[in-house]
């Protein structure tokens, strides 16, 4: 009975955690600060291995190069040029596909971290591109500056951020491509673009959510804000409930989202408002939990129970959404918005207009009952987050219309995953739903052309940019509708 109670307890702990948006990340690769290379003999069969965050191979690679500065980079890329070679660049691997690789250069952008300038006045930060969200929040908060929003990992680069269109939640701000000033692109001659509204503008609109087809990302220019407090709430409701407010809520709250347990109906709401109350101090029991939660043990126990509860789910997801309650506390905002922890997971996403939210619902029902028919339990939430529109984005999920975000997150050992995913895409179609790009998707060009009235636009400035293909990989020509030469 002890154990079983302790299996059941570890469970909920997990549920808990994804509920939270809780994502594990490697910790950083530490380094001397020098610029590397890991290859193999010229000519060689043999190749480099790639794995991602979730230490999983995705890809093999002639050599994974690691610049410690732009000119490292430009020489890398002219290298490139001048043997044919392909070339992908990657932040913190944050990916359960093959966006980020190819089979010849594979750059690791780690050691590109440095705040490059910044301009107090109006707010803004120039910073390299592989520097992480978690390492941008501490150089902010020493320069008395703060992200417009932020999303729910910290563990991602801002030029990976800014490839994928990923996004926070909040009608204050779009995705976080949204607050890009300007960009500095090494494109595929060796030349280093500036691009922003009034230095090749005519290449903006692409550049914000690039999906890492332009070339790669040298730097990175963010519009910020000054540094703002949030009074966080988290509280049990339900599904009709939030169905009759989730509208006034998005509308009225600065930060507000919620996840739904579809077995039950019970529904837990996040709000962040902005206050200028002190911050509040977190009891130690709670810092305590949330340690415990994040840890990789407690993750791996967890799914070892949930093979034994699988038909106490419904059971488990209540008492995960129970213990994630927390009353009124005041934070910094990059304390209260992302939640980090070592959960193994996987995760799709799609952004339908906010309009269909209500829609939504009784298609994602349909989708968990038809799966329930099957035996089959999902370990995990359904979240909704919201954003504004991204205007003048070409490639963002949330181009041109306020943008309701749905997901699920979910053990990396549930072994139906994909076939779950291709199936929730496939129902929210018919709402014109964008994957994520950095998510688990399964896009076809025919359905980019679909979903991105403007995608021929990208593809021109792509070829523009990159005649010859040389960051053309697999990912891109599975994806985007390139005709044929």
């Amino acid at each position: 009975m002890f154990v079983s109670r302790l299996l059941l307890a570890c469970a909920v702990a997990l549920a808990a955690l994804m509920i939270r948006n809780a994502f594990r990340k490697s910790p950083l690769q530490t380094s001397s600060g020098t610029s590397s290379r890991i290859s193999v003999e010229k000519d060689s069969q043999q190749r480099v291995a790639w794995r991602n965050w979730m230490g999983h191979e995705i890809a093999q690679a002639r050599e994974i190069l690691r610049p410690a500065s732009k000119d490292d980079l430009v020489a890398i890329i002219k290298e490139a040029a001048a043997r044919g070679h392909k070339v992908k660049a990657f932040g913190s691997g944050h990916t359960w596909h093959d966006m980020p690789t190819c089979e010849d250069y594979i750059i690791d952008t780690s050691l590109l971290r440095r705040v490059l300038h910044v301009d107090d006045e109006k707010q803004q930060i120039r910073v390299e591109g592989g520097i992480k969200i978690h390492q941008l929040n501490r150089e902010l908060k020493h320069m008395g500056l703060a992200m417009q929003n932020l999303g729910g990992i910290t563990h991602q680069s801002i030029a990976g951020i800014v490839s994928t269109g990923t996004h926070g939640t909040g009608f204050v701000a779009g995705t976080l491509s949204s607050v890009v000033v300007a960009i500095e692109l090494v494109v595929a001659d060796g030349r280093v673009l500036t691009i922003s509204a009034s230095e090749n503008s005519e290449l903006f609109p692409a550049a914000r959510t690039s999906l890492g087809a332009l070339g790669v990302i040298y730097s990175v220019t963010l519009q910020c804000t000054r540094p703002f407090n949030l009074i966080s709430r988290r509280y049990l409701t339900n599904l009709q409930d939030m169905q009759e407010n989730y509208e006034r809520l998005a509308k009225t709250v600065d930060f507000f989202q919620f996840s739904w347990n579809p077995y039950t109906d019970t529904v837990i709401a996040f709000q962040h408002n902005k206050t200028s109350a002190p911050t509040s101090e977190i009891r130690g029991w709670w810092r305590l939990m949330n340690y415990v939660a994040c840890s990789r043990p407690v993750s791996n126990l967890a799914m070892f129970a949930f093979g034994f509860f699988k038909s106490q789910t419904p059971r488990v997801l209540d008492l995960a959404l129970s213990a994630v309650v927390r009353t009124d506390t005041v934070d910094r905002s990059y304390r209260i918005l992302p939640v980090d922890g070592e959960t193994r997971f996987v995760e799709a996403e799609i952004a339908i207009d906010w309009k269909h939210t209500r829609d939504s619902i009784p298609v994602v029902r349909e989708l968990i009952q038809d799966w329930l028919k099957r035996d089959l339990y999902v370990p995990g939430p359904i979240t909704y987050r919201f954003v504004d529109a991204d205007r003048n984005i070409l490639m963002s999920p949330a181009s041109e219309r306020q943008t309701a975000y749905v997901s699920f997150l979910m053990e990396e050992s549930f072994e139906n995953a994909a076939e779950f995913f291709a199936d929730f895409e496939q129902r929210m179609a018919k709402f014109n739903g964008r994957p994520h790009w950095g998510k688990m998707n399964s896009l076809t060009p025919a359905t980019v052309q679909a979903l991105y009235p403007q995608v021929h636009n990208f593809v021109r400035v792509m070829k523009q940019l990159d005649p010859n293909g040389m960051f053309f990989n697999n990912y891109l020509q599975t994806r985007l509708p390139v005709p044929k030469a």
